[in-house]
C-alpha cells in the first residue's frame, strides 16, 4: 500500500476528475511533491522508498507528465536527501541532506544549475542556518533572497519550528527568525 499523488485540471471553469500521478510516473511506492517550477512545467518529488531519500523530477510535455527522473549525483548520494525546492527562476535548488561535512542531522544545501543544465555541487547553507540537529523542508522566495525552513534547533518552542532567514549582501544568511 502506498499514498498516491493526484492532480486535476480545470476546463471551462469546472474541475475535471482526479488523475493518479503514480500511474503516470510508473511507480508503486510513496512519492511526495515538494515543489513545482514557476512555469508549472517541472514537478519536484521526494521518495523514501527502500529507506533511501531521493529527489526526482517530472516534466509536463504536450499536456502529459513524464515518468520521474532521479536528479544527478551532485544532489542524490548514498545518504539521505529530501524535500527539494526550486527557486522562482529555476536556477537554484535548496534541499536537505545528512551527507558528511554538515553540522549534524539534516542540513540545508544549495545547488545551482550550470551552463549545461545540470545541478552543480551543492554548498552547505552554513552555520547561520544549520545546527547539530535537523533542518528540513526549505522554501526559497523573493528571488532566492528569503529562506523558510523547519528546524529542531535554533531557539525553538519544541519539535520542528518554522524559521525565516534573509540572504544578506555579503552572501551569508541572517540569523533565522522563529515565526
Amino acid at each position: 500500500y502506498y499514498d498516491a499523488i493526484y492532480y486535476t485540471t480545470k476546463t471551462n471553469g469546472k474541475w475535471n476528475g482526479p488523475v493518479n500521478m503514480n500511474e503516470i510516473f510508473r511507480v508503486d511506492w510513496d512519492l511526495f511533491p515538494t515543489s513545482i517550477s514557476n512555469d508549472g512545467k517541472t514537478l519536484y518529488l521526494y521518495s523514501s522508498a527502500d529507506y533511501d531519500g531521493i529527489i526526482y523530477t517530472s516534466s509536463i510535455e504536450n499536456g502529459i507528465w513524464t515518468p520521474i527522473v532521479k536528479l544527478n549525483e551532485n544532489i542524490n548520494t548514498k545518504y539521505w536527501e529530501t524535500h527539494g525546492y526550486i527557486s522562482d527562476d529555476g536556477t537554484t535548488l535548496v534541499f536537505a541532506s545528512d551527507r558528511p561535512g554538515g553540522f549534524g542531522g539534516l542540513d540545508l544545501y544549495i545547488s545551482r544549475l550550470d551552463a549545461e543544465g545540470e545541478w552543480g555541487a551543492p554548498v552547505n547553507a552554513g552555520p547561520e542556518i544549520n545546527t547539530p540537529v535537523n533542518e528540513d523542508r526549505p522554501f526559497l522566495i523573493d528571488n532566492g533572497k528569503k529562506l523558510y525552513f523547519a528546524s529542531q534547533g535554533h531557539y525553538n518552542l519544541g519539535g520542528y519550528d518554522i524559521f525565516m532567514s534573509q540572504l544578506q549582501s555579503n552572501g551569508l544568511w541572517s540569523n533565522p527568525e522563529n515565526l
